[in-house]
């Protein structure tokens, strides 16, 4: 799946994980080796949305690799929408 981020510019999903352990339970992993961290309502001001760096992959961490359509339909539409998200970088 390709999520465009406007301008001509597309990130493409290699893999997905869930580790239902972890606050931040789904790793989205891009092609371009950029990942976003999420929880089960990352849209919500109590939930969880953060890109990551992940230069080696621990699965035992990042948990049980699925598909990206078996995610809850917010956090689908969360990904999918990246490109009306601001982010703000320090």
């Amino acid at each position: 799946m390709k999520i465009n981020l406007g301008g001509g510019i597309y990130l493409e999903i290699a893999y997905v994980y869930d580790n239902e352990n972890l606050c931040d339970r789904y790793t989205v992993i891009f092609e371009s080796g950029d990942a976003l961290a999420l929880s089960e309502i990352p849209e919500s001001m109590d939930g969880f949305s953060r890109w990551i760096i992940v230069d080696e992959y621990d699965e035992d961490q990042l948990g049980e690799q699925v598909a990206f359509d078996s995610l809850p339909e917010n956090v689908q539409q969360y990904v999918g929408d990246l490109k009306n998200k601001t982010f703000h970088m320090n």
